[in-house]
């Protein structure tokens, strides 16, 4: 491994890499824990108003863990992947029993802690100066790496994951600061060596990269995404006046969130609620995950009386102060408030 690589990348890293991100200011590893699990799935801009509003509400481990669940949910609402929601409060209440209410910084203990993986435990230590148990390897960091030194197996298959794990291993072993390294790798892959069009002109490691030297920089790493799929949900919503019921979701894509208790997916076609439910003129919704195209289709059910409305299964809340809720139920929330109003 040549040595200045790391170098070159340190040096890039504190003149052009991303600096003034907000938990890049601290050495905790409970906000920095935060911000790695906000930024998976999630681009940096967004994670930071997220970040900043979440780590003001819950400034300590021990503040998350004190939390009621709903609270947690509901400061991340529309950021999406909500299991990642539920994992952070399992796992600040398992830091309070297991570890006296100090977040370990060690990769090995973030390891047996709900939510947290290789990627996030190793990046965690690394940013706080704790132990790790080898380089820190996500998406960004792959494709840096591939493309940097680049093999012809490369060519033909998607880079094996323990080659990419030893060549990270490699270059991390020259870096000053495993922090600043992990970061900077990290920044390159967003912001220079990018998956489609890499800007390999402003890259630090043009010179030894041999992807750019053979001509492959835009074909590695290979890899191989699954069809996008689909689905439909029925949203069967309750009101009585200005007050609707609902559940929390257990487990799925929406778990940990609430819904009318209805809510269910339907086959190919729309099924229709029996029971009253009628359309009331709300179109029905499209949500693009990363590889899932959901349609929520809404349905309405008015009751004139408080004594059948309190029947269903379910608990009560006022359209002007709804639990947590998944961004496309909430939409339909809404257009039904700006109906009543």
């Amino acid at each position: 491994m040549d040595s200045t690589f790391a170098e070159r990348l340190e040096a890039w890293q504190r003149q052009f890499g991303r600096n003034t991100l907000p938990w890049q200011s601290t050495k905790d590893p409970y906000a920095r824990w935060v911000s790695e699990i906000m930024l998976q799935q999630t681009q940096v801009e967004t994670v930071r108003a997220y970040y900043l509003r979440f780590i003001e509400r819950f400034p300590t481990v021990s503040d998350l863990a004190a939390a009621p669940k709903m609270e947690v949910m509901k400061l991340w609402e529309g950021l999406g992947y909500y299991r990642r929601a539920e994992n952070l409060h399992r796992a600040a209440r398992e830091v309070m029993v297991r570890f006296g209410g100090r977040m370990p910084k060690d990769a090995a203990d973030l390891l047996t802690l709900p939510g947290i993986g290789d990627y996030t435990a190793n990046a965690v230590a690394a940013f706080c100066g704790g132990r790790l148990l080898k380089a820190p390897v996500d998406g960004n960091v792959r494709r840096v790496l591939s493309r940097c030194f680049c093999e012809e197996s490369f060519l033909a298959l998607p880079p094996k994951p323990r080659r990419v794990d030893e060549i990270a291993a490699a270059a991390m072993s020259d870096a000053s600061d495993a922090g600043v390294f992990t970061q900077a790798v990290f920044d390159l892959g967003a912001l220079v060596c990018r998956p489609k069009t890499p800007k390999c002109d402003a890259c630090p490691l043009l010179q030894t990269c041999r992807a750019k030297a053979w001509g492959v920089e835009a074909r590695v790493p290979l890899t191989v995404r699954p069809a996008k799929g689909s689905r439909i949900y029925i949203v069967p919503v309750d009101l009585f006046e200005a007050e609707t019921k609902l559940k929390e979701t257990e487990g799925g894509l929406w778990s940990g969130l609430w819904a009318p208790s209805g809510m269910h997916q339907s086959g190919e076609a729309v099924e229709e609620p029996s029971g009253g439910f009628r359309r009331v003129g709300l179109p029905p919704l499209k949500h693009l995950l990363t590889h899932l195209e959901v349609t929520f289709v809404p349905f309405v059910r008015e009751f004139d009386s408080r004594e059948a409305f309190e029947k269903l299964p379910g608990e009560v809340f006022p359209l002007d102060a709804l639990p947590p809720l998944s961004v496309p139920v909430r939409k339909i929330y809404d257009a039904l408030a700006e109906r009543i109003r």
